[in-house]
Parts: C-alpha cells; structure tokens; sequence
C-alpha cells in the first residue's frame, strides 16, 4: 500500500511539472504588465492604398505619448522616444503597461506633447519660416507624420497589459509640391539657369509660419495663411534642360484651406550667366488645385527666352523616387 501511494505522489508531481512547461511555451504573449514594446514603423506612400506603403528607411526615431482611455496622462512616464537600432525599435524609459493605454506617435521626435482632455494632444511644427522661402529641395523643412493603427488606419493605437506590443504606420501631414521645369527647343543653344521660383496664390490658400500638429488626425492649425511661398537658392541655381524626366525642384508645404482657383508660378531665370538680379522673370498662366497632405504633386514647366507655360500637371500618391533628393524625409 504504502508503494501505491507513493507511486501515486510521483506521478501526481510529473504532471503538474508539464503542466507547468506547457503554460510556459516559446510562443506565449508577453506576461501581463511591463514595458511597451514597439515591433515595427512603417510610412505610408499611398493615401489609404496599402499597395504602395513601403518599410520605413529614413524614420529612425518617434516619439510615443501615452493615456489612459480617459484621456489622461499615462502613469509617471507618459512620453518616451523610441529609437531603431541594430533592427529593434528600443526606449531608454518606456511606459509600463499595466491597464488600457492610448498611444499616439509623430516624428520628428519632439521635446514635448500639449496634452488635451479631449484627446487631441498636439505637438509644434513649423512650416517655410524663413520669410516663406526654402531652397529648390526642401533640405530644411521636416517631413511632419503622425501614428495611426496598420490595420484601422486611425489613432491612437491601443495597448493593454497583455498585449503590450505594438506597430505604426506613419501618414504625412504636409503636401509635397515638385516641379519639372525644362527649356523649349528654341532655347537649346542658352544657359538657362532658375534662380527662383514663386508660388501664388490669388485667394490665399497658401499656408506658413509656426503651428501645431494634431496626433489624432495629423491637421495643422495655427499656420498663417498667405499668398505666396518663395523657393530660392541664387547660389546653387537649377540648370535647365530640353528633357528632364524627374522633378528638379521639390518642396514640403501645408495643406491649402480650400480649392485655390488662382494658383500660379512666377519663375526667374538667369540667361547665359548674367547677375541674379538682373534675371528674367516669366510667368504661368493660373490654374486650380487644392493641394491635401499626403499627396505628390507634380507640375511641367516649359520655359524660353520670351516666356513660361505651364503644360502639365500630374497628381501621384506620396512615393519614394531614388533619382530625387532623399534628404526631404521621404
């Protein structure tokens, strides 16, 4: 009796040993409560078309701020930064995640989040501040995005205690405008050379100035509206061509405030090397457009010695092109 009873003990032991192993298996979620953890960012090149959304490449860094479903801060440590490296996105100080958490996500990194009790927490941006001029590539302007869920396509994105891993896929909140200017035939044999080129509009949709971004629904408020936006850059001017099959100039700008009826372009163009103040000015003839974020607009401009006309327009989804200058955020 007494072997039986001992049998019995060791075999009551084995099967609370594997049942112990089994609970513990390499494919379990993460034990309730913990750090959040970021598995993936990707940047939507596409509105709303998941056929032309890409990895992220360029988009290193996010900053991540959390609340509870009640909309308020998350814990002591609400905001964090999350960086990629050696393939894993990492915090120094990430959340702990021990109930419901909203997540909302932007890049660039920022310092801080202005947080709102309904929500929708912003964050500064800053949009062709200088005078409203940039450069022929945008090489100073930040490509603002904001997070929303892969899968909804909104935000914020959730987390709970037991599921504490999380992806985003980053939408732009800024437009981006491109131009391919070319010089006609009858100009093969001159030097033509853009030195500026001004973007006009005849009701004021045109935005700039200084602002924030709402991480719920990525809209800019408190820019300024104006009538033009100036690109310039008389020391490194755009030499044109007969054929040009990219873009060569860019730049990332708000989202107009409505459809512009009066849209036009007023380019300079210096000819055979003559001093830039001296250059020719010519311009298009008006069109419509409304420009939105995330979208790639692209205008052909065809430019001689007596004057410029606009002959195509072309509207793309956001795309990454290797023959464009990468430095833009793209």
């Amino acid at each position: 009796m007494k072997n039986r009873k001992a049998h019995k003990g060791t075999m009551g032991a084995v099967l609370l040993l594997a049942a112990l192993f089994t609970s513990c298996g390499a494919d379990d979620p993460l034990p309730a409560g913990g750090p959040l953890r970021l598995t993936g960012v990707e940047v939507e090149t596409g509105e709303g078309s998941a056929a032309t959304r890409a990895a992220v490449t360029t988009v290193e860094a996010i900053s991540v701020y959390a609340t509870t479903e009640a909309h308020v801060a998350y814990g002591s440590n609400p905001f964090s930064e999350y960086r990629l490296q050696n393939n894993s996105w990492s915090a120094d100080a990430a959340p702990v995640i021990t109930a419901n958490a909203l997540l909302y996500a932007c890049h660039p990194p920022v310092a801080g989040v202005t947080h709102q009790a309904d929500g929708n927490h912003t964050v500064p941006v800053s949009v062709m501040t200088t005078a409203g001029a940039t450069d022929f590539l945008a090489t100073d302007q930040p490509d603002y995005l904001y997070g929303v869920s892969p899968a909804s396509g909104l935000a914020p994105v959730t987390a709970t205690s037991g599921a504490r891993a999380v992806s985003f896929r980053m939408k732009h909140a800024l437009a981006k405008v491109s131009f391919r200017i070319v010089k006609s035939a009858s100009a093969n044999k001159d030097k033509l050379e853009l030195v500026q080129i001004e973007i006009q509009s005849g009701t004021s949709r045109l935005q700039s100035g200084t602002g924030t971004m709402n991480l719920k629904t990525g809209v800019l408020n408190g820019l300024s509206s104006t009538s033009l936006l100036t690109l310039a850059d008389a020391a490194r001017p755009v030499v044109l061509k007969e054929q040009q099959a990219t873009p060569n100039v860019s730049c990332l700008t708000a989202p107009m405030t409505g459809k512009e009826t009066v849209l036009s372009f007023r380019l300079k163009v210096r000819i055979n090397g003559e001093s830039a103040e001296n250059a020719h000015a010519f311009e298009t003839k008006s069109v419509s457009a409304e420009w939105k974020a995330g979208y790639h607009y692209v205008y052909q401009i065809t430019v001689d010695k007596m004057g410029g006309s606009l002959s195509s327009v072309k509207i793309d989804d956001w795309k990454s092109d290797a023959n464009q200058n990468t430095s833009i955020g793209i």
